[in-house]
């Protein structure tokens, strides 16, 4: 969930391993206040090795700034 007027709108979710960083999907969040879910194409393994970032590429805001106010992992560990 973001903060209207202040979202992310490209987004790149990295799988970061001992083998370096791999970009698994591109989202595109909507410029709104409402909670947005995104589904990942193909399940993501975790473990301790490796880690999930999220960059953001692109700002709505003319500034670049990003307010996020809930982010939530969903998945079977």
């Amino acid at each position: 969930m973001f903060q209207g007027g202040f979202v992310g709108i490209e987004c790149d979710i990295i799988l970061i391993e001992n083998e370096g960083r791999k970009v698994v999907n591109t989202i595109y969040p909507e410029d709104i206040n409402d909670l947005q879910i995104f589904k990942l194409p193909k399940p993501i393994e975790i473990s301790s090795t490796n880690k999930l970032q999220l960059q953001f590429n692109q700002s709505s805001d003319f500034y670049g700034r990003i307010t996020v106010y809930i982010v939530h992992f969903e998945g079977t560990f």
